[in-house]
């Protein structure tokens, strides 16, 4: 980060962090740790170790997005041991939940159930949006029903039988990058 702040004009207040499954544990951890200079973080697929609190209880309040697909088979969305790899996982409910108590959100959970655009994708979204939280950041966790180990109107890059399924709901890059644009570090 330092490098690439020293060769191009980059805004210090407006650096995000996005990865989907290993990337998104990467952004998570980036939100903990260097929550200082990460003005928002997103996560597709991938989540949080185990006690987050116990490692991520110094972080500024920091905007999250968290995307996880119920039909997730390798990173389960309840949470639980990541397939093959023997890592366990919190739940995407309960990483939102840290969240909002981490940046002290205080209002009620605002949920919506999106109108099925795509019948045929076999997926539904339902969101979960705290939005009255410190230094004005919003705490969102899309639950992307039936969606499996894939990128919102992604490619279907391993058969389905393996990954799950890809949900044409949303176009996962736009969401994160709409969110992203409304928060900048607060001083």
């Amino acid at each position: 980060m330092d490098q690439i702040i020293s060769d191009y004009a980059v805004d210090t207040n407006k650096v995000y962090a996005c990865g989907m499954s290993n990337g998104g544990f990467m952004s998570m951890s980036l939100a903990c740790h260097l929550s200082d200079r990460i003005a928002a973080a997103a996560t597709v697929t991938g989540i949080m170790g185990l006690e987050p609190d116990t490692y991520c209880s110094d972080a500024r309040p920091t905007a999250i997005m968290l995307i996880g697909g119920t039909g997730d088979p390798i990173v389960p969305y309840e949470g639980g041991e990541i397939s093959d790899n023997g890592s366990f996982t919190v739940g995407f409910q309960e990483a939102f939940e840290f969240w909002r108590d981490q940046n002290n959100c205080l209002d009620e959970v605002e949920d919506e159930d999106w109108a099925d655009m795509d019948s045929n994708d076999g997926t539904t979204v339902t969101t979960h949006k705290h939005t009255s939280c410190d230094s004005s950041v919003t705490v969102i966790l899309y639950e992307v029903n039936d969606m499996g180990h894939t990128w919102p109107q992604g490619q279907q890059y391993l058969r389905e039988k393996r990954i799950g399924k890809v949900t044409q709901e949303f176009n996962g890059a736009l969401e994160i990058a709409t969110f992203f644009l409304q928060f900048e570090l607060k001083e």
